[in-house]
């Protein structure tokens, strides 16, 4: 009931900027334009408000943001610092200078909950560390929107999360990149759903934790936040059809770069414990199911 409540105070705060699935009313040049998911990744690019990104909010949760950039460099402007401060092993927590970041890749697709985005602008601002030009106008933004609150000496988190997709990708990757991204937004937005997620992940016993932690590390994400290591659980099993699950991870497992020691685990693992791909695939999709007739694969 609260959550329909919340959900309900938003669309009435942004009912000004409210998008016609036909395109008719795209809001002023800053508001975010309210459309479905649909709509947004079929969206006209000729017809952006700006030649270089465009920027709307989900109709499903409001509170949730997402920017769709011209190609990735725009979008690693935006965020890649944002990236190694939230989510990359061996960094998360460090403000990495420019220098630090050339050569450095980022991720070709985003997802930023406001508490970590307030502790990122915060962090700059106590160490009075230089941001770019793209990051200073995300910030702005950020506040604008009421994702985060600038009281002057401090910024605190207000509700809700930014994603971030770019024209750049490939139709298909564009497509997966939107629904991982997606799972991570209902993640964030939605209480209830994180409350079943972590207590579905008190379920895996060690080797099951012992598989993600490679499995995620080997992709660059810190495994050793427990936050992390659930929400990237439920959107990477949730990201194909539960059909799919199996498949996928027999693919990207045989991919991964690690220890011999990592190998022959995943191995052994992989042989003995590979039903398990589609059992958390269907219990999950089950939860979004009830929650909001969501289907793995498929949060449109």
């Amino acid at each position: 009931m609260i959550s329909a409540i919340k959900r309900l105070f938003f669309l009435f705060l942004c009912f000004s900027s409210a998008l016609s699935l036909n395109g008719q009313d795209a809001g002023t040049q800053d508001d975010p334009i309210v459309s479905d998911i649909r709509t947004i990744m079929d969206w006209d690019q000729n017809g952006w408000r700006k030649s270089e990104y465009e920027l709307f909010r989900w109709d499903r949760f409001p509170s949730v943001l997402i920017l769709d950039t011209i190609d990735y460099a725009l979008q690693s402007s935006f965020f890649r610092r944002l990236a190694f401060f939230v989510e990359k092993s061996g960094y998360r927590g460090r403000l990495l200078t420019d220098s630090e970041l050339k050569n450095r890749h980022g991720w070709n697709a985003h997802d930023y909950r406001t508490e970590d985005l307030a502790l990122f602008y915060q962090t700059a601002r106590d160490a009075e560390f230089p941001l770019s030009e793209q990051e200073t106008e995300l910030f702005k933004l950020l506040v604008d929107q009421g994702l985060l609150m600038d009281w002057g000496e401090r910024i605190s988190p207000g509700e809700g999360a930014i994603l971030s997709i770019s024209r750049e990708s490939p139709e298909y990757l564009r497509y997966l990149f939107m629904i991982h991204e997606l799972w991570h937004g209902f993640f964030f937005a939605s209480s209830e759903y994180r409350r079943l997620c972590f207590e579905y992940w008190k379920r895996l016993d060690e080797r099951d934790i012992r598989f993600w932690k490679i499995f995620l590390r080997a992709n660059l994400y810190d495994s050793e936040s427990y936050y992390l290591l659930v929400n990237e659980f439920q959107a990477y099993m949730l990201q194909q059809p539960v059909e799919d699950a199996r498949d996928y991870y027999i693919s990207r497992v045989a991919r991964l770069r690690i220890t011999e020691d990592e190998k022959a685990f995943m191995a052994d693992y992989m042989d003995v414990r590979i039903d398990s791909f589609e059992t958390w695939a269907q219990d999950l999709e089950s939860i979004v199911r009830k929650l909001e007739g969501f289907e793995a694969g498929n949060p449109f």
